[in-house]
């Protein structure tokens, strides 16, 4: 996401620089500065809107440790 927002900002840049008739180096400075800026935009947009990072717990997970609970549990006790 954050490259496709720093290049979508820098054809914007760079297509407005052509159509004013903008001197090319200028140009691409400006091009490069607004692909720098859309970077971090689209960075920050996925820190804060992108799927939170971590391990998924599956139902073979919990199943396993309860099953080691349940074991533990039993061993503890005493035999009648």
């Amino acid at each position: 996401m954050p490259k496709l927002l720093g290049g979508i900002f820098a054809l914007a840049a760079l297509s407005v620089c052509i159509l004013n008739g903008i001197e090319p180096w200028t140009a691409t400075v400006r091009g490069f500065v607004a692909f720098a800026f859309g970077h971090i935009a689209g960075a920050i947009w996925e820190s804060v809107f992108g799927q939170p990072g971590g391990r998924i717990v599956t139902t073979e997970d919990i199943t396993v440790q309860d099953s080691t609970k349940i074991e533990k549990e039993n061993e503890e006790e005493p035999a009648a």
